[in-house]
Order: structure tokens, then C-alpha cells, then sequence
């Protein structure tokens, strides 16, 4: 089994100052998993309200809650701060760990966060994320 990639990069909090994370690249796998659980899939439907039926299958509408799926992809990919730990959560007063990035971030703050994980899950280097983020934290 492949050991799991864990990266330190640093984003800027609403001061400007330098926030130090951890963030780690989820498996393709991981990723597939999250999107189906925040997936529903039901059975189309014509404007009449009758089942879409397709060479004699019914055709299936997915509705996707791509807010909830993203945050859990930030939860997920985020080391430090561990978001899903229990002190943390009790401390924030939250009790889904989907609403755990809003209580502890700013949004500028997680479009940072989901830039990083988003180029990791893109599977361009570590290499080429770090220097991506030294750059973007000069300007």
C-alpha cells in the first residue's frame, strides 16, 4: 500500500498573515466515493409526469449536492487543522462535519484551501503545487 502524500503549504488568513496547513492528496477512489454519496439519482421524468424510458431502460436523473461534496473533499484533504476531530467540532459548536470549513475559515480562506486540493486532485506534481504556492504567497 502506498503511503499517504502529506504536503505543508501556507495560505494568507483575512489579516494577511501566514496560516501553515497540512493537506494531503485523496485517491482517485476516495474522490469517486465522495461523489456518490452526495449523489441522488432518481428516474427521469417527461413534462407529463411520466417515466423517461430509454431502448427499454428507465432513465436516471442525478442531482449532485456539489456544496456539500466540496467541503467534504476540503475535510478530507485537510490534516491540520483535522477537521472531523471531536474537540474541534465541540469547540466550534457544529455537529456535521460538513459545516466544520465554514465555522473555521473565512470563504476567502476556503477558495484558498480548495485551490490547493483541487490542483493536487488535478494530479499535477507536488513539486509544481508547492512552487505554485510560494509563488501566489510572494504576490
Amino acid at each position: 500500500m502506498k503511503a499517504e502524500t502529506i504536503i505543508d503549504v501556507v495560505i494568507k488568513d483575512k489579516d494577511g498573515n501566514d496560516m501553515p496547513l497540512k493537506v494531503k492528496r485523496l485517491t482517485q477512489k476516495r474522490i469517486s466515493e465522495l461523489r456518490d454519496i452526495y449523489t441522488t439519482k432518481k428516474p427521469a421524468y417527461d413534462k407529463n409526469g411520466n417515466p423517461l424510458v430509454m431502448n427499454g431502460r428507465i432513465v436516471w436523473s442525478e442531482d449532485r449536492d456539489v456544496e456539500s461534496y466540496s467541503r467534504m473533499l476540503l475535510v478530507e484533504s485537510l490534516v491540520e487543522p483535522q477537521l472531523d476531530d471531536p474537540e474541534l467540532m465541540e469547540f466550534f459548536g457544529i455537529d456535521d462535519v460538513v459545516d466544520m470549513p465554514g465555522a473555521v475559515f473565512t470563504p476567502d480562506e476556503i477558495r484558498q484551501i480548495s485551490d490547493i486540493t483541487g490542483n493536487l486532485v488535478s494530479f499535477r506534481s507536488l513539486e509544481d503545487v508547492k512552487k505554485e504556492d510560494i509563488e501566489e504567497a510572494k504576490n
